[in-house]
């Protein structure tokens, strides 16, 4: 889930939180506006319609790209 630019990120994690149910749900977050969560079936097209979020789906993980930015 990314934010939407002017959205401060405390207001957005609040609404993040209210929307996944619960915080273990909530894998990873940073200030600079986006959090990574594993939502309950059905609650991403609600988390979509939010008017604070941006843009809402799924990640894709590049192994070799972390790799290169971490340097292992």
């Amino acid at each position: 889930m990314k934010r939407r630019a002017e959205v401060d990120h405390e207001v957005f994690m609040i609404r993040v939180l209210a929307a996944i149910g619960t915080p273990d749900r909530l894998l990873l977050h940073h200030c600079s506006g986006f959090a990574i969560v594993r939502p309950p079936f059905g609650r991403l097209k609600q988390v979509r319609s939010d008017t604070l979020v941006e843009t809402a789906g799924g990640i894709q993980f590049d192994a070799e790209r972390f790799a290169a930015v971490t340097g292992s």
